[in-house]
């Protein structure tokens, strides 16, 4: 009889442990797995190169023409700059895309932007 009210004891504990600790286990890895993708780099997925004749050929004569002396990279510059978090230089991107009428696939979209990115903005967020 005392086996039987130890293994009743073991079963109710495991039964415990199973409605306390897995429910808050799932919970840490749902929260730690959201942080994680959080910070994952928004721009993995462009192709620089890509980015950079899209960019030369749909944007950089309009730009041109916006800043004195003809340098429309002088737009990205700090001092000019009004651009300030990834998610804010894609929809400006996708933005001057529709607003030229250019029909651009994500892919593109996100090629300009991590050209962008890469060599003017070093965006982190």
């Amino acid at each position: 009889e005392h086996s039987y009210n130890c293994l009743n004891f073991s079963f109710f504990l495991n039964n415990q442990l199973n409605k306390v600790f897995y429910p808050k286990f799932f919970f840490i890895f749902f929260i730690l797995f959201f942080i994680q993708s959080s910070f994952a780099d928004p721009f993995s997925s462009g192709d620089v190169a890509l980015g950079e004749n899209l960019h030369n050929q749909n944007c950089k004569t309009c730009h041109d023409g916006m800043v004195p002396g003809g340098d429309g990279n002088e737009l990205y510059l700090s001092e000019l700059r009004v651009i300030s978090t990834s998610s804010k230089l894609i929809s400006q991107v996708e933005f001057c895309a529709n607003q030229n009428g250019l029909t651009w696939f994500e892919e593109e979209i996100e090629s300009v932007s991590k050209y962008l990115n890469d060599n003017f903005y070093n965006l982190s967020d």
